[in-house]
């Protein structure tokens, strides 16, 4: 009866590291694509899965008649692996999300990632024309977009799994040079 308990415990954590591994690369594409940061769900979904993992060893552990704490050590570093390399991509993304006047000058296609952290710090409808320049330096050249009073700063292509378009933060200015609609725009 042990030998066959013992069987089926470390069968079952053997197919859960399966699983997990397979999860956890799903985990690194997605935030890859989808470029997710620092969020209450995105944190929770990262870390669910290895405190169940660890959960999991200890009951195996405590259940099993053979005690092998070398090779749940070894499961531990893998799965703690995984688990650091997604939440570093998490990081990595969250401080990409944030503007910096010299990153956003520097790198044309980053600026989509930017573009929310920049509108929700800065209140642009009111602001001169000139304080926009300083901020987001010199427009971008395009054809595309030709009306009057119009400012336009390509951001990169379009933030998704699959990147067809790009984006594009069109501003509109009034009479006197000042900020009266901005939006991001999908071409």
């Amino acid at each position: 009866m042990g030998t066959y308990r013992d069987f089926l415990l470390w069968a079952t954590l053997y197919v859960y590291i399966f699983l997990y591994l397979f999860i956890y690369i799903a985990f690194i594409f997605i935030i890859s694509m989808a470029h997710s940061s620092y969020n209450i769900v995105s944190v929770l979904a990262v870390s669910l899965p290895y405190i169940f993992l660890l959960i999991l060893q200890r009951i195996v552990l405590h259940f099993s008649s053979d005690n092998n704490t070398g090779k749940c050590k070894g499961i531990t570093v893998v799965g703690t692996v995984f688990f650091s390399i997604c939440i570093v991509q998490l990081g990595v993304n969250e401080y990409n999300s944030k503007f910096h006047t010299d990153r956003w000058l520097k790198d044309e296609g980053k600026r989509v990632y930017m573009v929310d952290d920049f509108l929700a710090k800065h209140k642009l409808v009111g602001k001169p024309k000139k304080e926009i320049i300083q901020l987001l330096g010199k427009p971008s050249e395009t054809g595309r977009f030709k009306e009057m009073n119009q400012t336009v700063y390509y951001l990169g292509d379009e933030r998704g799994f699959i990147s067809i378009d790009s984006e594009w933060l069109i501003l509109q200015f009034d009479s006197d040079d000042k900020v009266v609609e901005y939006k991001v725009y999908k071409d």
